[in-house]
């Protein structure tokens, strides 16, 4: 694949990080949604970047305004049960609660590498019965792991159509990683089901995602930003569902476009079916 990257400055970051001393990618975009939850070292990467893409902070906002509207679009074609791989930090209305909304009995596993986040969503992200979700510390790269764990089991019902939300963390991996992620979900997922995947672009801002790259890889976060026809190898297999891979703010409703237009979206963001 022909990713703008530069994982030579560091080494891979994604993993267990010394909180106070490394950037994390969970606490950068934290900080960028301003919310509380973040060091230092997270604070002068943030600065550095925004001084090289200003948008970053309206963008952050877009990706989690689609990651409601995708749990949205998904409960609305029945699906009930949900799958969040690298769910960050909590922050504002918890993803369990939109989905509620249309099935108050949903069920949720959320995943993360990062104790930190997973201590504030066992907190912060418990949802009131008859919703159901778990906690899983775990590194997503080990996706069969997280497909046979025990929470996994306790939580998804088998057979039953989940949607699996793979937002803002597939550029924290390289391209065989990601390759290996999506090949072990369409593998084990019942028809049905649906993949959200958001992916910060190459091809939208190239100049911004090269400065971004070489920033973060600096700091010991080195990333991998990728084009729209990269996304739609990955997805190869799956039925993509209108408007297919676009920008992610092509996906908000209408009323949220003047908040948060379309011109920020830093991302391509996708939704696709297992046939």
């Amino acid at each position: 694949m022909n990713t703008v990257a530069f994982p030579a400055a560091a080494p891979l970051a994604y993993g267990p990080v010394e909180p106070s001393r490394r950037p994390s990618s969970a606490r950068l975009s934290n900080l960028l949604l301003d919310g509380k939850d973040h060091y230092e070292c997270d604070r002068l990467l943030a600065a550095e970047l925004l001084a090289v893409a200003p948008g970053l902070e309206t963008a952050a906002q877009i990706n989690r305004s689609f990651g409601h509207r995708a749990v949205q679009l998904m409960a609305d074609r029945g699906i009930d049960q949900f799958l969040d791989l690298g769910c960050g930090l909590p922050y504002g209305e918890s993803l369990h609660e939109t989905a509620a909304v249309r099935h108050p009995g949903v069920r949720f596993l959320y995943v993360d590498h990062d104790p930190h986040v997973i201590a504030h969503a066992q907190a912060l992200m418990t949802p009131q019965l008859p919703a159901v979700a778990a906690h899983l510390l775990a590194d997503i790269r080990q996706t069969e792991t997280v497909l046979s764990s025990p929470e996994a089991a306790e939580v998804l019902v088998p057979g039953r159509p989940v949607g699996v939300l793979v937002h803002a963390v597939l550029h924290l991996l390289g391209d065989d990683a990601v390759a290996a992620l999506l090949a072990a979900l369409r593998g084990w997922l019942p028809p049905g089901s649906c993949v959200s995947v958001t992916h910060p672009a190459a091809d939208l801002r190239p100049q911004d995602a090269r400065h971004e790259a070489m920033l973060c890889a600096a700091a010991g976060l080195p990333l991998w930003h990728r084009t729209r026809r990269e996304i739609a190898d990955l997805l190869g297999g799956l039925e993509l569902l209108e408007p297919g891979i676009a920008p992610t703010g092509v996906w908000l409703p209408d009323h949220l476009t003047g908040e948060l237009p379309l011109s920020a979206s830093a991302a391509w963001a996708a939704i696709a079916a297992v046939p």
